[in-house]
């Protein structure tokens, strides 16, 4: 059982039976609202499963008091022996977290029983709290390891060990060098052990080896310890490396090989087409060439997205984002369309990537195009936020993009049931998040809600020299 209260409150304790007696009133010094007085085995017990940080009980209850509470508790005891009987010490002295005193010893005039109760229930909190954060720490699913100065292992979970091959006693007194091979070992005597040394943190990706050879992609974190050890917690991210070698074959093919084989279609489509006058011929054909260039596009601008999304970094700069909307909104190709847009007063610079941001404008402007009656116009304003950053909202009256659109991307997932037609809007999220802001989609109004943070604040909005 985990300690009653914590290391800044007076303990709570329980006399039991003579215990009172043999000790005099020597722990009056300890307020009389954390002592209790029972008589009973069972009283005792109850009181331990309320909440207990030490019992005081006479030599004749030691052992049948320590039997009772550890079947279920590991609250100290304090056993205040009248016979000074050695055998009886012996035997506590068998049981965790005890302190045996001859009654003779408690009437010294130099000793302190309420110090000596104190520094033992200190040394129970001090052993919970380890026991406690052990156990988070084994019950972790990241692999967590703590080297000494020398580079070995004072300590790794069983994730860690697992994720190596190893059991975590065979890890301890190892050496870090067991599982890298030897170019990885080089790259961190090198490079990651002096920048950890220089920086105190490094993070980053490296290659394992498991205890039977096998080598595996790994993410680490490591930290430096005051000792001049360090603290690594690792995640085995071969699944995660498999997902994105899948994903790029997969987009390089939709990317590159579907738009090269919709060419060639689109091709012999157009062939079909000057060879035939029959209208019941051409409408399908006409019908399949319209499908295939909405497909073509719809490629095109992936390619477009992938090229702006996958860049290493972003090219993050201050802007000014009614000045910016305008420019990006006049260099639109809207044909029969008006687009208005109005703009604070105030000049607002936000934290942005110019590129992507112009492409988000303008795909965002393409939906509610694409998803209006012709001829309507769209409307763009930018507003300052309550936080300091601002908002680009755009509607168009009529729109008839149904709000599950929306839905969709916000839930973040797609699924046989709640589906997207396009990606663009995915695009939006995507791109806008990266920047740092985020999309809000106002049902009423049928308008898309652009939130960027002011150029120079932190994550949360607030300037990183109010901090």
């Amino acid at each position: 059982m985990s300690p009653a209260t914590d290391s800044e409150q007076p303990p709570r304790l329980a006399l039991y039976g003579d215990a009172s007696d043999l000790i005099g009133g020597r722990l009056a010094a300890v307020d009389d609202a954390t002592v209790r007085r029972v008589d009973s085995m069972d009283a005792l017990l109850a009181s331990a499963d309320d909440g207990l940080d030490c019992v005081v009980c006479a030599g004749a209850s030691a052992v049948a008091v320590l039997d009772g509470l550890r079947a279920d508790h590991e609250t100290p005891v304090v056993v205040v022996d009248e016979t000074a009987d050695v055998t009886r010490a012996s035997r506590v002295s068998e049981y965790r977290s005890t302190l045996y005193v001859p009654v003779s010893r408690v009437e010294d005039t130099d000793f302190d029983l309420e110090a000596a109760v104190r520094e033992l229930v200190a040394d129970w909190w001090t052993e919970s709290d380890s026991r406690r954060r052990l156990a988070a720490l084994e019950s972790a699913r990241e692999g967590i390891g703590i080297l000494d100065a020398d580079g070995k292992y004072a300590y790794a979970n069983r994730a860690y060990a697992a994720k190596y091959g190893y059991e975590s006693s065979e890890l301890v007194g190892e050496h870090w060098r067991v599982l890298y091979p030897s170019e990885e070992v080089a790259r961190f005597e090198e490079e990651i052990l002096p920048t950890l040394e220089r920086e105190g943190t490094w993070a980053g990706t490296a290659i394992g080896r498991r205890a039977d050879g096998e080598e595996f992609p790994e993410e680490l974190s490591l930290a430096l310890l005051d000792d001049g050890g360090h603290v690594c917690v690792l995640r085995d991210i071969t699944d995660r490396q498999q997902r994105e070698e899948r994903l790029q074959v997969l987009d390089r093919v939709l990317r590159h090989n579907l738009r090269n084989k919709m060419c060639v279609v689109q091709g012999h489509i157009d062939d079909a087409l000057r060879v035939t006058t029959e209208d019941a011929v051409r409408e399908p054909l006409e019908t399949a060439k319209q499908e295939g260039e909405d497909l073509l596009r719809l490629a095109r601008k992936a390619r477009t997205f992938h090229r702006l999304l996958d860049r290493a970094t972003l090219d993050h700069a201050p802007v000014d984002l009614g000045a910016f909307v305008v420019d990006a909104v006049d260099s639109l190709s809207v044909p029969g369309r008006d687009v208005v847009v109005t703009t604070t007063d105030d000049d607002v610079a936000v934290e942005a990537d110019p590129a992507l941001l112009k492409a988000v404008l303008g795909e965002v402007v393409t939906v509610l195009v694409e998803g209006s009656p012709d001829g309507g116009t769209v409307s763009v304003s930018v507003t300052t936020g309550v936080s300091g950053g601002a908002t680009v909202r755009l509607s168009t009256p009529d729109s008839s993009l149904p709000s599950y659109e929306f839905d969709v991307v916000d839930r973040g997932e797609e699924t046989p049931l709640y589906h997207g037609e396009g990606i663009g809007l995915w695009f939006v999220r995507w791109a806008t998040v990266l920047m740092g802001g985020h999309v809000d989609y106002d049902s009423d109004a049928e308008a898309l809600l652009l939130s960027f943070p002011r150029a120079g604040t932190t994550d949360d909005g607030t300037d990183p020299d109010d901090a």
